[in-house]
C-alpha cells in the first residue's frame, strides 16, 4: 500500500496495514492470537494466586 510513514502516528488506524477491511469482518481473533491471549491470562492467574 502506498503511503507516507511519517503520517501514520497521526491516524487512528494504520494506513499501511495489509489487513485492511478483512479484519473488520472477523468475529474472532486468529487461532494463534487466541491461544496467545489465553496463555497470558493463565500466566496472570498463576502470579496473582502465588502473591
Amino acid at each position: 500500500m502506498n503511503g507516507n510513514r511519517a503520517f501514520s502516528p497521526l491516524l487512528i488506524a494504520n494506513p499501511l496495514s495489509t489487513e485492511g477491511l478483512q479484519s473488520l469482518f472477523r468475529t474472532h481473533p486468529p487461532t494463534e492470537e487466541h491461544i496467545r491471549r489465553l496463555r497470558e491470562l493463565a500466566a496472570q492467574q498463576k502470579t496473582s494466586v502465588a502473591a
